[in-house]
């Protein structure tokens, strides 16, 4: 034959292109959802913008990401991976951020003490309007302070603490509005907590008893309850000042009311405490022949309220003689600061001397106060003429603190003992600085008795050491 030629062809056609596609860069605030599971929903749909079509049987991987954390916020780097059998591998990387709410403040007002006879509704209605909140995100949820409408009573106090929470955030302060009780003078056992908290009812009358016939002169032969306290609230006008109580009356009567202890030259029924009704070191002295008391303050906080107390002897004024139109007699107490001739504000109080009364004013209950401690802990100190003792934290590790609370100015003496009987500590304390003591640190671990001794009071705790 002659030649033949036949043709053909083989042809491989271009593979069509790889197409990648991926989502946005995304950035969110904490504040756009409302927990977890919102933030991981969202993440899951975000990752669902990664895709790949085309090519020869390509296939994405982005491993198993996770989504930030919603409240503290953060980023997350996700690489999408591409292969396919003709081309190389192909990767694209983007970012789902989450960002954190900018920071949730609380602001409290100060804690406030007004005057009994101050228009404290008003005031305590101002001071309400001082609970505010800032920052955090939108929809945060406040205390309701809706419920506080009106001032507490003369001589008590309201604690508010105030918490706003955004789900992510929760702050909270606290802040206290006190009126200060409208009396200045109180009944036997009236304590610097009675008159603190408002649980003391005021004197307002001294009955005596008169020698002679008719309504008018005579002279008092007994007058009762057999002692009386004067409180007032004083601020510190500097660090260093002197406070005078003083006394005088509208002259019905010729005699004052002298300092319980003055016959005998005592000075401790003057008193000086902290508003948390904690003892403070001052000189103290006798002024107008006993009928006053003079204190001398160093180390104070300028600002800070004190409390000044001083017992009366109400039997002193027998053998008083009265004059003017009735057998009744006013007396007015007060507190001059830095030699002043004016009383200081809201320390002015009154008390009659009236002749054929009866007194029936109630004695004070016990009473407790709240304490803070530097570590933020609350506990309770009791406060009822006697000795209370309290250690905490217990149990410790480091080193625990002692708060011993005395109305006694007698030596307070401390000896600390181990389960086997053996003393590990003894010292004594000052009466009037026995707050926030620390011991406990040098103690190897185990159980510790403490024992606090004044006079013939005796108390006695536990503590361990971990």
């Amino acid at each position: 034959y002659t030649t033949s030629t036949v043709s053909r062809t083989f042809t491989i056609s271009a593979a069509p292109a790889v197409v990648v596609n991926q989502p946005a860069n995304s950035t969110t605030s904490a504040c756009a959802y409302v927990n977890q599971a919102a933030v991981d929903a969202a993440f899951a749909q975000w990752l669902t913008g990664f895709t790949v079509s085309g090519g020869c049987d390509p296939h994405g991987n982005y491993g198993q990401p996770t989504a930030p954390a919603w409240c503290t916020g953060g980023t997350t780097s996700v690489t999408y991976t591409v292969t396919d059998k003709c081309y190389a591998t192909t990767t694209v990387t983007r970012t789902f951020t989450i960002t954190r709410a900018d920071k949730l403040n609380v602001v409290c007002p100060g804690d406030t003490s007004v005057a009994c006879g101050s228009n404290a509704n008003d005031l305590f209605i101002q001071w309400i309007a001082g609970f505010s909140y800032n920052g955090g995100c939108p929809g945060a949820i406040a205390t309701d302070l809706s419920q506080y409408q009106t001032a507490p009573l003369p001589g008590q106090s309201v604690t508010i603490t105030y918490s706003v929470t955004d789900g992510c955030q929760s702050v909270s302060c606290t802040s206290k509005f006190t009126v200060q009780s409208c009396s200045h003078i109180f009944p036997t056992q009236t304590t610097c907590c009675n008159y603190s908290t408002g649980t003391a009812t005021g004197l307002y009358n001294v009955c005596t008893t008169v020698s002679g016939p008719g309504i008018t002169g005579g002279t008092v032969t007994n007058a009762v309850p057999g002692v009386m306290f004067y409180y007032s609230n004083v601020v510190a006008p500097a660090a260093s000042f002197t406070i005078e109580v003083k006394q005088s009356n509208d002259g019905d009567l010729n005699k004052l009311f002298q300092v319980h202890g003055y016959d005998k030259g005592s000075l401790q029924q003057i008193r000086l405490y902290t508003s948390s009704c904690e003892n403070v070191s001052f000189k103290a002295s006798f002024i107008s022949n006993g009928t006053g008391a003079k204190y001398i303050v160093t180390g104070a906080t300028p600002g800070a309220t004190y409390i000044v107390s001083v017992k009366y002897n109400v039997k002193s004024i027998q053998g008083g003689v009265y004059s003017g139109s009735d057998r009744t007699s006013k007396y007015t107490f007060a507190c001059y600061l830095n030699g002043s001739g004016l009383p200081a504000a809201d320390t002015s109080g009154t008390i009659d001397a009236v002749s054929g009364c009866q007194d029936n004013t109630p004695l004070p209950a016990d009473c407790t106060m709240p304490l803070t401690t530097a570590r933020g802990e609350v506990v309770t100190i009791e406060d009822n003429f006697g000795l209370s003792v309290i250690a905490y934290p217990n149990p410790y590790s480091n080193n625990f603190n002692l708060n011993v609370k005395t109305l006694s100015e007698d030596k307070v003496s401390l000896s600390v003992y181990d389960m086997l009987g053996r003393l590990i500590e003894n010292r004594d304390l000052n009466p009037r600085e026995t707050s926030e003591i620390k011991i406990g640190d040098r103690y190897p671990s185990g159980i510790y008795n403490v024992i606090v001794t004044q006079g013939d009071e005796v108390k006695t705790l536990r503590v361990i050491k971990r």
